[in-house]
């Protein structure tokens, strides 16, 4: 299998480096005609789209959180594509942001912000790593899979979520209630290697907590120390529930 996606993924790498390009100029246009593009795009693959509009500062989230003037009110929107498996294989989710940071400082350029410029082995982009390499990879993997015959055993769930400005799209599109076994983020790794490293996981979306219950000493004394050995101390039992 990966002998063959690797064979499929050279063949095809002039056709998703193209759409890495894609992506950046549509950067330009804004984040709307980014998503319009990734599902068009979904949907030529097979997937079932799914998209869902939320409101940021409405997403209950776990200590995390953000001043109010610092998200801003508009409505948001994430595009999901859903490529159901033979349901008898674990369920995989992709997702990746969409949106890049603020426009600005572009006279600082030495190349064309939006014209997907390769110079020496780099490719020049406005959010090209942050994180429209993340989305080209997502959903060009996909289409290299299916190219070398390849289907996924479980239900494929690939998602574009906004995250710039506190947007909080995986958030919301957990709490709406998509699932998987296990979930990857597309994004590449503040390491300098590009996708040669991805952020594989992201903290906060589970959260538990357990209550270890003790029992103060059955006495009448007003001091309770010298009876101390006759309590249940809840420490001695939360240190079992670690080990």
């Amino acid at each position: 299998v990966a002998n063959a996606i690797a064979a499929a993924a050279e063949r095809e790498a002039a056709v998703s480096l193209a759409f890495l390009h894609d992506l950046i100029r549509l950067s330009q246009q804004g984040e709307d005609a980014i998503q319009d593009f990734i599902a068009a795009s979904l949907r030529a693959l097979g997937c079932r789209i799914e998209e869902l509009r939320y409101r940021p500062a409405e997403v209950p989230l776990v200590e995390e959180f953000a001043a109010g003037h610092a998200i801003p009110p508009r409505e948001r929107r994430s595009v999901l594509g859903i490529l159901p498996g033979n349901s008898t294989g674990r369920s995989l989710m992709l997702f990746a942001h969409p949106d890049p940071e603020p426009l600005g400082g572009l006279e600082a350029w030495r190349h064309d912000p939006f014209a997907a410029t390769v110079a020496d082995g780099r490719l020049y982009g406005w959010g090209a790593a942050d994180d429209l390499a993340g989305i080209a990879m997502m959903v060009q993997g996909l289409r290299v899979a299916l190219a070398a015959g390849i289907r996924p055993a479980g239900t494929l769930t690939l998602a574009s979520t906004p995250s710039k400005q506190h947007a909080r799209g995986v958030a919301a599109v957990l709490h709406k209630g998509y699932r998987a076994d296990a979930a990857v983020y597309m994004h590449p790794a503040e390491s300098g290697i590009g996708m040669q490293e991805i952020k594989a996981f992201a903290p906060g979306q589970l959260e538990f907590r357990i209550t270890v219950a003790g029992r103060l000493p059955d006495t009448q004394e007003p001091a309770h120390t010298a009876f101390a050995h006759l309590a249940v101390n809840p420490l001695e039992k939360a240190m079992i529930v670690c080990q």
